[in-house]
Protein backbone atom coordinates (compact mmCIF):
# COMPACT_ATOMS: atom_id res chain seq x y z
CA UNK A 1 0.00 0.00 0.00
CA UNK A 2 2.73 2.22 0.95
CA UNK A 3 4.33 1.63 -2.51
CA UNK A 4 1.20 2.25 -4.51
CA UNK A 5 0.47 5.86 -2.53
CA UNK A 6 4.47 6.47 -3.56
CA UNK A 7 3.62 5.46 -7.27
CA UNK A 8 0.66 7.82 -7.20
CA UNK A 9 2.03 10.64 -5.63
CA UNK A 10 5.56 10.57 -7.65
CA UNK A 11 4.35 12.72 -10.43
CA UNK A 12 3.32 15.74 -7.92
CA UNK A 13 6.21 15.07 -6.02
CA UNK A 14 8.86 15.46 -8.77
CA UNK A 15 6.78 18.49 -10.14
CA UNK A 16 7.71 20.41 -6.71
CA UNK A 17 11.38 20.65 -7.94
CA UNK A 18 13.95 21.81 -8.97
CA UNK A 19 16.35 20.95 -6.59
CA UNK A 20 19.03 21.81 -8.70
CA UNK A 21 19.63 25.09 -7.64
CA UNK A 22 20.08 26.82 -4.28
CA UNK A 23 16.45 28.46 -4.31
CA UNK A 24 14.59 25.23 -5.29
CA UNK A 25 16.82 23.07 -2.81
CA UNK A 26 15.56 25.19 -0.28
CA UNK A 27 11.92 25.96 -0.80
CA UNK A 28 12.10 21.98 -0.64
CA UNK A 29 14.26 22.12 2.80
CA UNK A 30 11.62 25.07 4.00
CA UNK A 31 8.88 22.59 3.47
CA UNK A 32 10.57 19.73 5.71
CA UNK A 33 12.62 21.42 8.46
CA UNK A 34 12.21 24.98 9.70
CA UNK A 35 15.28 26.62 8.58
CA UNK A 36 14.02 30.26 8.81
CA UNK A 37 13.34 29.27 12.46
CA UNK A 38 16.56 28.41 12.79
CA UNK A 39 18.04 31.26 11.74
CA UNK A 40 15.99 33.67 13.23
CA UNK A 41 17.04 31.32 16.44
CA UNK A 42 20.34 32.17 15.77
CA UNK A 43 19.89 35.45 15.25
CA UNK A 44 19.10 35.63 19.06
CA UNK A 45 23.11 34.24 19.79
CA UNK A 46 24.32 36.79 18.01
CA UNK A 47 28.23 36.83 16.25
CA UNK A 48 30.12 33.42 16.95
CA UNK A 49 33.71 32.49 15.93
CA UNK A 50 32.12 29.16 14.84
CA UNK A 51 29.24 27.95 13.33
CA UNK A 52 28.92 24.30 13.28
CA UNK A 53 26.46 22.58 11.23
CA UNK A 54 25.38 19.79 12.16
CA UNK A 55 24.66 17.75 9.32
CA UNK A 56 23.62 18.80 6.09
CA UNK A 57 20.05 20.56 6.58
CA UNK A 58 21.99 23.00 8.92
CA UNK A 59 24.87 23.87 5.83
CA UNK A 60 22.01 27.03 4.85
CA UNK A 61 21.62 27.82 8.24
CA UNK A 62 25.26 27.80 9.22
CA UNK A 63 26.13 30.16 6.00
CA UNK A 64 23.23 32.76 7.01
CA UNK A 65 24.57 33.24 10.32
CA UNK A 66 28.07 33.40 9.00
CA UNK A 67 26.64 36.22 6.00
CA UNK A 68 24.97 38.45 9.48
CA UNK A 69 27.46 37.82 12.28
CA UNK A 70 31.31 36.86 10.34
CA UNK A 71 33.25 33.57 11.69
CA UNK A 72 33.59 30.38 10.02
CA UNK A 73 31.63 27.52 8.91
CA UNK A 74 32.21 23.96 10.39
CA UNK A 75 30.37 21.30 8.52
CA UNK A 76 29.72 17.82 10.77
CA UNK A 77 28.81 15.60 8.65
CA UNK A 78 27.80 12.56 11.00
CA UNK A 79 25.75 10.72 8.98
CA UNK A 80 26.38 10.40 4.88
CA UNK A 81 24.15 12.38 3.78
CA UNK A 82 23.62 10.69 0.03
CA UNK A 83 22.74 7.62 1.41
CA UNK A 84 21.52 7.92 4.13
CA UNK A 85 17.98 6.15 4.43
CA UNK A 86 19.44 4.80 0.68
CA UNK A 87 16.98 1.63 1.15
CA UNK A 88 13.59 3.82 0.99
CA UNK A 89 12.82 4.26 -3.11
CA UNK A 90 11.07 7.11 -1.81
CA UNK A 91 13.81 8.95 -0.28
CA UNK A 92 16.25 8.91 -3.15
CA UNK A 93 13.96 9.88 -5.91
CA UNK A 94 12.78 12.86 -3.15
CA UNK A 95 14.84 13.88 -0.46
CA UNK A 96 17.99 12.82 -1.81
CA UNK A 97 18.66 15.28 -4.47
CA UNK A 98 17.88 18.01 -1.85
CA UNK A 99 20.45 17.24 0.36
CA UNK A 100 23.02 16.58 -2.25
CA UNK A 101 22.42 19.89 -3.91
CA UNK A 102 22.60 21.81 -0.27
CA UNK A 103 25.60 19.60 0.57
CA UNK A 104 27.45 20.00 -2.88
CA UNK A 105 26.64 24.14 -3.42
CA UNK A 106 28.01 24.68 0.45
CA UNK A 107 30.62 21.66 1.59
CA UNK A 108 33.33 23.22 -0.49
CA UNK A 109 33.09 26.71 1.42
CA UNK A 110 33.53 25.21 4.97
CA UNK A 111 36.75 25.74 7.14
CA UNK A 112 36.56 22.01 7.79
CA UNK A 113 34.63 19.22 7.39
CA UNK A 114 34.44 16.33 10.44
CA UNK A 115 32.21 12.97 10.15
CA UNK A 116 32.40 10.28 12.94
CA UNK A 117 33.90 7.49 10.41
CA UNK A 118 36.62 7.42 8.47
CA UNK A 119 34.52 5.66 5.92
CA UNK A 120 32.31 8.97 5.46
CA UNK A 121 35.45 11.15 5.81
CA UNK A 122 37.06 9.77 2.80
CA UNK A 123 34.09 9.06 0.82
CA UNK A 124 33.18 13.41 1.58
CA UNK A 125 36.75 13.97 -0.20
CA UNK A 126 36.04 11.62 -2.64
CA UNK A 127 32.71 13.05 -3.91
CA UNK A 128 32.94 16.91 -3.97
CA UNK A 129 36.92 16.50 -3.98
CA UNK A 130 37.63 18.36 -1.01
CA UNK A 131 40.80 20.49 -0.89
CA UNK A 132 41.70 19.15 2.46
CA UNK A 133 40.91 15.75 4.14
CA UNK A 134 37.94 15.64 6.31
CA UNK A 135 38.49 14.66 10.05
CA UNK A 136 37.01 11.48 12.00
CA UNK A 137 36.05 12.49 15.38
CA UNK A 138 34.15 9.37 16.50
CA UNK A 139 32.13 9.20 19.77
CA UNK A 140 33.80 5.88 21.24
CA UNK A 141 37.25 5.40 22.30
CA UNK A 142 39.72 2.76 20.01
CA UNK A 143 38.83 -0.76 20.76
CA UNK A 144 41.41 -2.31 22.93
CA UNK A 145 40.96 -5.85 24.20
CA UNK A 146 39.83 -6.44 27.64
CA UNK A 147 39.95 -9.69 29.16
CA UNK A 148 35.90 -10.27 30.37
CA UNK A 149 34.96 -10.52 33.90
CA UNK A 150 31.68 -10.87 35.81
CA UNK A 151 30.26 -7.92 36.83
CA UNK A 152 28.66 -6.86 40.38
CA UNK A 153 25.50 -5.88 39.58
CA UNK A 154 23.15 -6.13 36.10
CA UNK A 155 24.34 -4.56 32.64
CA UNK A 156 21.82 -2.55 30.93
CA UNK A 157 22.83 -2.70 26.97
CA UNK A 158 21.64 0.42 25.23
CA UNK A 159 21.50 1.18 21.38
CA UNK A 160 21.24 4.74 20.76
CA UNK A 161 20.61 5.72 17.12
CA UNK A 162 18.38 5.12 13.90
CA UNK A 163 16.16 1.65 13.52
CA UNK A 164 16.75 1.25 9.90
CA UNK A 165 18.18 -1.16 7.52
CA UNK A 166 22.03 -1.22 7.39
CA UNK A 167 22.36 0.46 11.00
CA UNK A 168 23.93 -3.31 12.42
CA UNK A 169 21.11 -3.32 15.05
CA UNK A 170 20.46 -6.74 13.98
CA UNK A 171 23.95 -8.08 14.60
CA UNK A 172 23.36 -6.41 18.26
CA UNK A 173 20.16 -8.38 18.62
CA UNK A 174 21.73 -11.69 17.64
CA UNK A 175 24.25 -11.04 20.10
CA UNK A 176 22.29 -10.49 23.21
CA UNK A 177 21.39 -14.06 23.22
CA UNK A 178 25.44 -14.42 24.50
CA UNK A 179 24.80 -12.08 27.37
CA UNK A 180 24.03 -14.00 30.36
CA UNK A 181 21.33 -12.72 33.02
CA UNK A 182 22.33 -12.64 36.87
Amino acid sequence: IRVLRLIRSLPARLKQKPVSTLEGAMRELERRKPVAAMIEAGMLIGAADVWVANDWHALPVAFALRERFGGIVVYDSHEYALEEYAQNLGWRLVERPIAATIEGIFIGKVAMVTSVSQGIADALVRIYNLPQPAIRITNAPPYKPRMLRPTQRQVKVIYHGVVSPGRGLEVMIRAAKYLKSN
